[in-house]
């Protein structure tokens, strides 16, 4: 008689299903353990291979400019660790090494120096670099070639570029003070001749109303073996808030006109000029001096004179003058 239904069958098999899944799970895991093992085991043993690094040459001869260099990347055979080479493959994308010119002999050809490094000199160096625990096997290639150009100066001005807005009723207290306001330049002669400035980064300051002080790295011409002696400049501008301040001039009369003296109409202006706060009681009219210039060559053909503000404090800035020309009479010195 049976007394199990099919479902009640396919519930007692499943357990040893799921016991083989748990077997196949601890094989898997016992292979890859094993896999790992095997190897480190690999890897701490040595191996023979290449590797290139880029070469960054350092101490330049002295009033020498580099050019070119035959190589950009040497590459050397290396008998190293499994992990080692592990590392240098996959992890140092572009090693570098480091190689000093400052041994290097130098002739002149034509309008350039030359120069040749034979890279077996290197070997203990570069050992030294990448590690002593290292053998280094060979070195490719055998030997660097260099194109120099001798070194000249000249020292230009530092022109900021630089765009600013002033808040309401704020103005620069004096023009902008730049430390250093120039900066020595060197590089190949035929390029130096060329450079008037220097110009720094661009910057803004959209909101101005106090003191900035800020510093702007120099522009530098891509491509161009240059060098500054400086590479950024500090700016600072100083802001005040700022008022209106008016009065009235008499009219200085400079003529030359021989023969004639000469009268104006009116014979006093009005000038507004802004000063800052801090400074609004200092302003005196004693300061300024409005004139009126008389051309012999022009007089008689200008029905007005331009009235000019020929003297003023440096911690003012004019704004209007009223009237700007004036009307004029010549009178005969004889009358």
């Amino acid at each position: 008689m049976k007394t199990g239904s099919k479902e009640e069958g396919n519930l007692l098999r499943k357990p040893s299903g799921s016991r083989l899944r748990n077997q196949f799970s601890l094989f898997f895991i016992f292979v890859l353990f094993s896999a790992f093992i095997w190897l480190l085991i690999k890897l701490s043993h040595n191996f023979t291979s290449t590797v290139t690094y880029r070469a960054v040459y350092e101490n330049i001869p002295m009033g020498q400019i580099l050019i070119s260099a035959s190589d950009t990347n040497i590459t050397v055979g290396l008998d190293a660790s499994g992990f080692d080479l592990v590392s240098y493959h996959l992890f140092k994308k572009r090693p570098e090494v480091k190689v000093d010119l400052s041994g290097l002999m130098i002739r002149n050809v034509g309008n350039t120096n030359k120069g040749v490094l034979p890279t077996a000199g290197l070997l203990r160096k570069m050992a030294s670099q990448i590690g002593s625990h290292n053998e280094l096997l060979f070195i490719s290639p055998d030997s660097l070639r260099f194109v120099f150009m001798s070194e000249h100066s000249k020292k230009v001005p530092v022109i900021p570029v630089l765009q600013y807005r002033l808040r309401p009723q704020h103005m620069l207290y004096d023009s902008l003070k730049i430390t250093p306001d120039s900066v020595w330049v060197f590089g190949p002669e035929t390029i130096i001749d060329t450079i008037k400035s220097v110009r720094t980064l661009a910057a803004n300051l959209p909101d101005l109303h106090e003191d900035k002080q800020i510093m702007l790295r120099l522009e530098k011409p891509q491509g161009l073996p240059l060098e500054y002696s400086e590479n950024q400049t500090e700016i600072l501008l100083r802001v005040e808030k700022f008022t209106e301040k008016a009065f009235s001039l008499p009219i200085n009369i400079i003529c030359h006109e021989t023969g004639y003296s000469l009268r104006v109409f009116p014979e006093t202006v009005s000038v507004n000029c802004l000063v800052a706060l801090k400074d609004y009681k200092r302003v005196d009219p004693a300061m300024f001096e409005a004139s009126v210039y008389c051309d012999p060559t022009e007089i008689h053909f200008l029905s007005k004179l331009r009235v000019n503000i020929t003297k003023h404090p440096s911690f003012v800035q004019i704004i209007r003058i009223d009237p700007e020309r004036v009307e004029y009479i010549l009178v005969s010195s004889s009358q």
